[in-house]
């Protein structure tokens, strides 16, 4: 199978699974990225704002992130969520994590960032 096939699996099997268990860590390892993975992971938002998604898949995905996506923004904005959400503790490998992909969508899109503040007043 294709990677685009593979990327259409591990899609279906997280869209259909009730408990995911090992398999955020197991995507993270694989370093998976597709536009519908990441669509998917922005509508179940909780899971990247509550830190149940791993941080380093988080990183990754700001790393690869194509500069024409259409999901940048949503991604900018759930980062900085995450990286404000009341469970963030400065010493946790996670928080680092977050941290840094923060500071690569910065890098990599510092206009989308500083739409964030305007996209609240719609």
């Amino acid at each position: 199978p294709s990677r685009a096939e593979d990327d259409m699996l591990v899609l279906k099997i997280l869209k259909t699974s009730t408990h995911l268990g090992s398999l955020p860590e197991a995507i993270a390892d694989l370093e998976v990225f597709s536009n519908p993975l990441l669509a998917w992971l922005l509508d179940q938002s909780v899971m990247l704002v509550d830190r149940s998604w791993p941080g380093r898949h988080v990183l990754f995905m700001c790393k690869t992130i194509p500069d024409d996506s259409e999901h940048v923004v949503r991604l900018v904005q759930k980062v900085l969520e995450r990286m404000h959400a009341s469970s963030f503790n400065q010493k946790d490998l996670t928080s680092c994590n977050t941290g840094l992909a923060l500071k690569c969508m910065q890098e990599r899109f510092s206009g989308a960032i500083m739409l964030l503040p305007m996209l609240r007043l719609l």
